[in-house]
């Protein structure tokens, strides 16, 4: 089975990703990269979730063992091409910054997975990790196949984290997300062993969509965590 990540250069995900590939011995076959660059945006909400406690990795210890593949986009012709051309069996989003089309949906035999930081159904969108926290509800991770409509795809695993009495917002945030990368890595050394079959995959579900948690929410949430 051939598995290609999606990703960028400066994802701050994509090593925490590999790693958690390469502590479950599951090969990859190349990374695929898309030139846009992570936003300022975006990396402001990533360093207000996780603190210093996910700092950037350097990716040249990886590009000694794993290939390395740029593309102009990962929703362009030439990506496509190139996943078909190498026989990939399962994309992987590990930080792509496009919204796919169907057409690179398609593009690999199984199709394009992805971790979803919310339990599925009912947390689909955005915050889930946040609004989960505000209503008191378990916090977890969902691995399922990509569609286009957002977080309905079949569903291969789900896994609720631990949380401690004496954890910060940050804590578990950090946590998600490493457990997340682990749950993907497992979930598809599953696949590889022939203990998880498509016959296994569970249908999608419509569940509550969840908008971006305001800012003054966020703040109340956080603090109650310190």
């Amino acid at each position: 089975m051939r598995i290609s990540l999606l990703s960028t250069e400066d994802s701050p995900i994509l090593g925490y990703v590999i790693e958690a590939f390469l502590r479950h011995d599951v090969p990859i076959h190349s990374v695929i990269l898309d030139p846009e660059k992570y936003s300022e945006k975006n990396r402001r909400i990533f360093l207000e979730r996780t603190g210093d406690q996910m700092p950037q990795m350097d990716l040249a210890k990886f590009k000694r063992n794993l290939s390395f593949v740029s593309v102009p986009s990962h929703s362009s012709d030439e990506c496509i091409a190139l996943v078909k051309k190498e026989k990939i069996d399962a994309l992987v989003n590990a930080g792509t910054p496009r919204i796919l089309p169907q057409k690179i949906l398609d593009a690999a035999s199984l199709g394009v997975l992805n971790c979803h930081p919310g339990l599925l159904p009912e947390y689909r969108g955005c915050s889930c990790v946040e609004w989960a926290l505000w209503n008191g509800d378990p916090v977890g991770n969902t691995i399922h196949l990509m569609t286009e409509d957002i977080d309905r795809g079949p569903i291969l695993a789900k896994e609720a984290i631990t949380i401690n009495d004496d954890d910060s917002y940050q804590d578990i945030r950090v946590k998600a997300y490493l457990g997340g990368f682990d749950l993907l890595a497992r979930t598809i050394k599953q696949l590889l062993d022939g203990d998880l079959t498509e016959r296994d995959f569970i249908p999608g579900e419509e569940g509550a969509y969840h908008k971006p948690m305001p800012d003054d929410v966020f703040q109340q949430l956080k603090a109650k965590f310190q």
